[in-house]
């Protein structure tokens, strides 16, 4: 259910319930039920090790408004403009020396101040990764997660669980 912005009401006016529908019922649906996807990578997958990749995902968990599709697996695509808390994460197996980085992208470039960073120590671990964070987006734009690392292989992600996820909260206009 899309917000619609409150309209200013006229002294003497005729309320109908088209009116009325629009302004009070269906914008008190979407803060009951705001606009969220989250979505998941449950099958193996690997990322790039020379700049940031995008991250792919195959399974819809749950999803309000429309943001997912399997056309184009590695991003959540806004319907209802507004400011939404995004948050995700993964699992990485890495080798000693390497720093893995996560970023959220939005439209393509890396979303400031969204990162985060780890580095292995002296022998290969796994590493968990999450971030989050609000960003006020428009409809059409679209939001991804992109993983980094130093080491110059590609890296997969670690087959425990759930490999990575991502998801998009509406919190409000």
């Amino acid at each position: 259910m899309a917000w619609t912005s409150p309209r200013s009401w006229v002294a003497g006016e005729t309320v109908t319930s088209t009116v009325m529908n629009t302004h009070v019922r269906d914008n008190l649906n979407a803060i009951v039920s705001p606009p969220y996807a989250y979505i998941r990578a449950t099958t193996a997958t690997s990322v790039g090790g020379s700049g940031y990749a995008n991250i792919s995902f195959n399974t819809e968990v749950f999803d309000t408004n429309g943001l997912y599709t399997s056309a184009s697996p590695t991003r959540l695509t806004i319907a209802t403009a507004g400011l939404y808390m995004l948050a995700g994460g993964y699992s990485l197996a890495l080798t000693a020396g390497t720093l893995a980085t996560a970023h959220f992208s939005v439209n393509g470039g890396l979303l400031p101040h969204s990162g985060t960073s780890v580095i292995c120590g002296a022998t290969a671990q796994n590493a968990a990764l999450s971030l989050t964070c609000l960003y006020r987006l428009s409809v059409g734009d679209y939001v991804e997660l992109a993983s980094y690392s130093t080491r110059t292989a590609v890296n997969s992600l670690t087959s425990s669980g759930d490999m990575a996820f991502m998801q998009a909260r509406w919190m409000g206009p």
